[in-house]
């Protein structure tokens, strides 16, 4: 009996270790868009997970981090055998140059709880701004004129023109007038001017329209903060 007892025990747990849940990305677990173009944000794919084991999978987590997000899950159990979609949109925002991210998803697969799914590709854009895609207005203070610059450079192979600068706020100043053409390869250090008139964070926009399809609108912020003065009135 006792001998019964012991191989029944036995059988169970061997039919408990085979008998359990096995996730299965469909392609692997890295997407890879190679390279595009800022026209081509959001990236969008489809993740599709299966279960190919003997028990249910519970799926308890589907996090992107920033600059991704996905749709809710339709299914977060999945019997043996089936399937389920995870819809992801990749915003690759201001970045130029290899970008990527993650998503992290958890399971009760006891092999792969966790998995972390890479997103990546490599954005590739006719104009690339310079040392960032903003610009810092640094001493601030009412009353008196501040700076900021940031450089443009054409990283195509062909001219491109910047045209049509409008600025926010409109009496901000500005070195690009009239219409400036880039050749390949070429910088263009653009300065701005304001006179803030009250104390606290300042912000600015620069736009302008281009000749490339890839980029037909620029919009640069500026970012600073103004201290007050003993001179002027402050506002």
């Amino acid at each position: 009996m006792k001998v019964l007892s012991l191989t029944a025990i036995i059988l169970m747990c061997v039919t408990s270790i085979f008998a359990q849940p096995k996730l299965e990305i469909k392609g692997g677990t890295t997407k890879d868009w190679g390279k595009v173009s800022p026209k081509d944000s959001p990236l969008k794919t489809v993740i599709e997970l299966k279960n190919i084991g003997k028990d249910v999978l519970l799926i308890s987590q589907v996090k992107p981090s920033c600059g991704c997000t996905t749709a809710p899950l339709k299914k977060n159990e999945l019997q043996p055998g089936e399937s389920t979609n995870v819809d992801v949109t990749f915003n690759v925002g201001s970045n130029s140059g290899p970008v990527q991210k993650t998503i992290n998803i958890e399971t009760n697969d006891p092999n792969s709880s966790h998995i972390s799914y890479l997103l990546k590709a490599e954005v590739i854009r006719p104009l690339i701004f310079l040392p960032s895609s903003y610009m810092t207005f640094n001493t601030m203070q009412v009353g008196m004129e501040g700076s900021a610059k940031v450089t443009v450079k054409n990283a195509s192979k062909e001219n491109i023109s910047l045209m049509d600068v409008t600025t926010d706020p409109p009496d901000m100043k500005v070195n690009m007038k009239g219409k400036k053409v880039l050749k390949p390869n070429e910088e263009y250090e653009i300065e701005v001017k304001v006179t803030p008139v009250k104390a606290g964070p300042m912000n600015t926009k620069l736009s302008f329209k281009t000749s490339t399809p890839d980029m037909p609108t620029v919009e640069i912020y500026g970012y600073g903060r103004v201290a007050e003065s003993p001179i002027f009135n402050n506002k």
